[in-house]
């Protein structure tokens, strides 16, 4: 199990880095990140009676197509055969993966209302979710928001997992702490660099 959690959480650093490289390749490590981090839930779930993870499950399974639009929006922003695709179904895409998120985050809402689920995994799991769609839409706003969201997330999480003694999966995120902060970092610089262009130039 501990060795299946250690396997997420290197695809999921793999991720942030890719991210802020802007690879295309970053959006099929935190695919694979996830679908590894939810069969490991599952598999708690069903051996150890933790009736409580199938609301994770299934924030992860939804946070599989977001990164999935993520990945195409990156490859057509890098010039790929599926820019006609986009530009058919981009409003689409777009719906679909926003009505996910939101759907995720009430789910979670009410279970955190009507059962013992904390509220820091509700704060959690919907700024993961947010982050990540805000990061799929590429934009210089939404990648600047979507990374504040993942820096306040893998603050929270560090904290909390200290607090269990889950050293390792800690650690993880005190290093995604870091891509975070950098990617934060990034886009204001990005954001300050287009000001100081003359009205005639553009990046």
């Amino acid at each position: 199990m501990e060795s299946l959690q250690i396997l997420s959480s290197i695809f999921l650093l793999a991720n942030k880095y890719f991210w802020l490289k802007r690879k295309p390749s970053g959006w099929i490590h935190g695919i694979i990140g996830m679908i590894i981090l939810t069969v490991c839930l599952y598999i708690q779930m069903v051996f150890k009676n933790e009736s409580n993870l199938w609301i994770m499950i299934v924030s992860n399974l939804t946070a599989i197509p977001v990164m999935m639009y993520g990945y195409l929006i990156a490859v057509t922003k890098n010039g790929s055969r599926f820019e006609n695709l986009l530009n058919r179904w981009n409003l689409t895409f777009k719906i679909i993966v926003i009505v996910l998120t939101f759907f995720v985050c009430i789910l979670i809402l009410i279970e955190a209302i009507t059962t013992s689920l904390l509220i820091i995994q509700f704060i959690l799991t919907s700024m993961a979710s947010i982050g990540t769609l805000l990061l799929a839409f590429n934009k210089r706003f939404t990648n600047m928001s979507g990374w504040i969201l993942f820096l306040l997330t893998h603050i929270l999480s560090a904290y909390t997992m200290f607090e269990v003694h889950a050293s390792v999966l800690a650690w993880c995120q005190v290093i995604s702490c870091f891509f975070a902060l950098v990617g934060v970092y990034q886009e204001a610089k990005n954001k300050n660099l287009e000001v100081q262009l003359p009205d005639n130039c553009s990046l």
